[in-house]
């Protein structure tokens, strides 16, 4: 992975939620376990909330859905946003 620290994003490689692994982009997106939380947290409140799944798969995460259908619209906006957030 692309270290986020070579970005010049932060001076240090350490990823700033868990401080256990480097932070590269796949690591803040996908494998810091406190991110992998707020995704399965948001997950869970948009599953409860809207009687709805959004797709929180890998792929997903990082490139976002693609095809036709309407609501692929509607989760690449949350999806962005969260990772905005993040």
């Amino acid at each position: 992975g692309y270290s986020v620290s070579k970005i010049k994003v932060t001076d240090s490689p350490i990823c700033s939620f868990c401080k256990d692994d480097l932070e590269t982009i796949e690591h803040i997106f996908l494998d810091c376990h406190i991110v992998q939380e707020l995704w399965s947290y948001i997950g869970e409140w948009i599953s409860n909330k809207f009687d709805t799944h959004i797709s929180s798969d890998r792929k997903s995460i990082l490139f976002g859905k693609f095809g036709s259908q309407n609501i692929y619209k509607y989760e690449n906006l949350i999806i962005l946003t969260i990772k905005h957030y993040i």
